[in-house]
């Protein structure tokens, strides 16, 4: 069962214990779930989309792996937050115990209306983002589309077209609408955050040392 952010049990659920660096301080959190290049963590502290921040947790050896990241997703609790962190390095030791069979990437849940038009360019149709991931998004339209296909999706308001190939479809409740997930051509990182976060990595400098750190010689709270 999963706990509600508002829980006051949500803390004490068997996700792995990390540590938060934040303007060097050190914050308590859990590792929600974990990719090869990018993490959910849940934490009290109130941190912003586009701060650049480190995770801290024991890795295999049981030393300590420090990992710089930057916040591109943000689910607001009571008490309590999610944050979706776009990693700086692919790191395959992080723990992968929350990620549900068959499910690949992590989704980060949004609301983004925008246009969908077919290869031809003859066709548009309205369709809202309801995720996205660091390389694809889901939408929900009333549109047809087939496995394979190569269609465009212009969220409303911006000035920027993906690119994007249909990889499954799904019919959603009994609405007229389906799901349709979609990947992109183009090397997008999580094309859909309120952060650039390709750009604010660059910025980001990494441990002198790499990440993995003697356990005697990390400070953790």
């Amino acid at each position: 069962m999963l706990l509600s952010l508002d829980s006051a049990d949500w803390m004490a659920v068997a996700y792995p214990a990390i540590s938060i660096k934040h303007n060097c301080a050190f914050v308590p959190g859990k590792l929600w779930d974990s990719g090869l290049s990018d993490a959910l963590v849940g934490t009290s502290a109130n941190l912003r989309v586009g701060d650049a921040i480190v995770i801290v947790t024991e890795g295999q050896a049981h030393d300590i792996l420090a990992v710089p990241g930057v916040i591109h997703w943000k689910r607001q609790g009571t008490t309590a937050h999610k944050y979706g962190v776009a990693l700086k390095e692919r790191v395959p030791q992080f723990a992968r115990s929350c990620r549900k069979p068959g499910v690949s990437r992590i989704r980060f849940g949004c609301r983004v209306t925008g246009q969908i038009q077919t290869e031809c360019k003859c066709v548009c149709h309205s369709a809202v983002a309801v995720d996205y991931s660091r390389r694809g998004i889901s939408l929900e339209t009333q549109a047809s589309f087939a496995v394979g296909e190569t269609i465009q999706f212009a969220p409303l308001g911006a000035a920027v077209t993906f690119n994007v190939i249909v990889r499954w479809i799904q019919k959603v409740g009994r609405t007229n609408r389906v799901g349709v997930e979609l990947d992109f051509f183009n090397k997008h990182d999580y094309p859909l955050a309120a952060v650039n976060v390709r750009a604010t990595l660059q910025t980001i400098k990494t441990e002198p040392t790499g990440f993995t750190h003697r356990l005697d010689s990390t400070r953790t709270p």
